[in-house]
């Protein structure tokens, strides 16, 4: 079950539901959710390469979190497919 219910009162407003709770699941830690949005967000805004993402991603992730990446590009992509499937 998605974490919030929500409904568009405004007809200027597209709402996406993206179920990244239970995507971010799937890797065993639910607070990653938010590398599913910026997967979804990037397949939806075409603001941002994924290529770039994970890029950025290798530069800018700590030395202690360098486990994380490949965790981080999983979800991204993830939510990327969500939006263009």
């Amino acid at each position: 079950s998605s974490l919030l219910s929500v409904r568009a009162y405004r007809k200027d407003i597209k709402i996406i539901p993206v179920p990244a709770s239970e995507i971010a699941s799937s890797s065993k830690n639910i607070n990653l959710a938010n590398m599913v949005m910026a997967g979804a967000f990037a397949a939806i805004t075409k603001i941002i390469n994924i290529e770039i993402m994970f890029n950025a991603l290798e530069e800018i992730t700590p030395v202690h979190r360098k486990g994380y990446i490949q965790i981080n590009k999983d979800l991204i992509l993830q939510g990327y497919n969500f939006i263009n499937t």
